[in-house]
């Protein structure tokens, strides 16, 4: 017969077995190309960003963020000596650079650039990217412009927060999905879409962007405000989300990998 410090130990001993978290080995996940590119209206030619996903395998230590070097010091992994073309309304063929083969410090990898200003995008018009990587993976996508005449240089005035209120308003765009009303700030920007031609920003009006809620309109600061109209690739990709345990919830109309291209026109 059993003492009592024997069962209990042997209790313990089945409790403790019972409580372990059963092992399972995760096999890594494959890195897909991913792709950002969206044609604006108002800039002087159109980017498109090249990168894989990250899936565990390398390690990435990059510097202060560089706005001409965007991928790398934003610790991405550049997908260089892509060939990356886009087929324009009438027909046309265009073939992008990369700016790592043009530029004399070799950065830039991964950014590829069409000579395609903004003031000539046809609006209304479709136009279809392909992408080949020097691993034979296809990439394609399309976006259609939506109309409205590109609007610059901005408005300039004071804003004091306390009293003032910001109204703005535009002229619908055929073909838009949504207006994109974003507020450049400190704290970094506070954007949203929404359906109407018409907003009301208020002084009092919090950064639900940031997660300590500051005010988006800080004293001393110039701030600009935009409005855009946008198409459905842009709307769709940016209102949604990845969930973080099992990565769906993003809106993806790539082939052959993920991102988004999408157009634009700055209307305010």
């Amino acid at each position: 017969m059993l003492s009592r410090r024997a069962s209990a130990a042997i209790a313990l001993a089945v409790l403790l077995a019972a409580c372990e978290i059963e092992k399972v080995g995760i096999p890594s996940t494959e890195a897909q190309v991913a792709l950002h590119g969206v044609l604006s209206a108002s800039a002087p030619s159109q980017i498109v960003l090249l990168e894989r996903t990250r899936n565990g395998t390398l390690a990435i230590l990059a510097p202060s963020f560089e706005v001409l070097d965007p991928v790398l010091s934003d610790e991405g992994i550049a997908e260089s000596g892509a060939i990356v073309t886009m087929t324009t309304p009438t027909g046309r063929t265009l073939l992008a650079r990369e700016d790592a083969v043009v530029r004399s410090d070799g950065e830039g990898r991964g950014v590829y650039r069409f000579d395609l200003p903004g003031d000539s995008l046809e609006r209304g018009g479709t136009y279809e990217l392909t992408v080949r990587t020097t691993r034979n993976e296809v990439l394609t996508a399309a976006t259609s412009v939506p109309a409205g005449a590109a609007a610059f240089p901005a408005g300039q005035g004071r804003f004091d927060r306390v009293r003032d209120t910001l109204m703005l308003a535009w002229p619908p765009a055929p073909g838009a999905r949504s207006y994109l009303v974003r507020i450049e700030t400190p704290f970094g920007p506070r954007s949203f879409f929404t359906d109407d031609t018409r907003v009301r920003l208020s002084g009092e009006l919090r950064n639900i962007d940031v997660a300590a809620l500051p005010r988006v309109f800080i004293p001393g600061f110039p701030q600009v405000v935009t409005v855009s109209a946008v198409d459905s690739n842009y709307y769709d990709w940016f209102r949604t989300h990845s969930n973080t345990i099992s990565g769906t919830g993003l809106i993806n109309r790539v082939a052959g990998g993920i991102g988004v291209f999408g157009s634009l026109v700055r209307l305010r």
